[in-house]
């Protein structure tokens, strides 16, 4: 979601490169002492502050979807008339529920992430990876730490032409 960047110099002598990073690299930086635990341990609070949906919003949205379900299933039970397009908006306000139920706590529309600073530059970083960190980045100079890809990335790239 855009929580955590990276901050870090290029070279001793070089200008400050920052990049997004993921929990995997994340971890991978406090494993091997390049940033402290202190440093991305993040309360709960200041989670919660990062969040630009407040409660009444996401108590909108689901009293529409209730409302909504509730009228089609009454019409249902009563032998009424309902759509083809109802019922499909029906199934998809089934699989939305169960994906804003997983997403219900997470911040949405992150503007300002927390910022990283390593103990070492990138070419520390890259340099005591060894033949990990050799072959080129697609994304970020941390891509070494896993490569697994979804098949379709290299199509669906944002930012960068293929």
């Amino acid at each position: 979601m855009g929580g955590f960047v990276l901050q870090t110099r290029v070279s001793e002598d070089a200008e400050w490169m920052v990049f997004p990073v993921d929990a995997k690299q994340v971890l991978y930086l406090v494993d091997n002492h390049y940033i402290s635990y202190d440093e991305v341990y993040i309360e709960r609070k200041v989670i919660k502050d990062k969040d630009k949906v407040d409660g009444i919003l996401r108590l909108v949205i689901v009293v529409q979807i209730s409302w909504y379900s509730i009228g089609c299933i009454a019409r249902i039970y009563q032998h009424l008339t309902v759509t083809a397009l109802e019922l499909a908006t029906l199934g998809f306000v089934f699989y939305s529920m169960g994906t804003y139920y997983f997403w219900f706590h997470k911040p949405m529309d992150v503007a300002r992430a927390i910022t990283l600073m390593p103990t070492a530059t990138i070419a520390n970083i890259l340099c005591d990876a060894g033949d990990k960190a050799r072959e080129p980045y697609r994304n970020t100079p941390m891509d070494f730490i896993y490569r697994d890809e979804w098949s379709w990335t290299r199509y669906w790239h944002i930012g960068r032409a293929s």
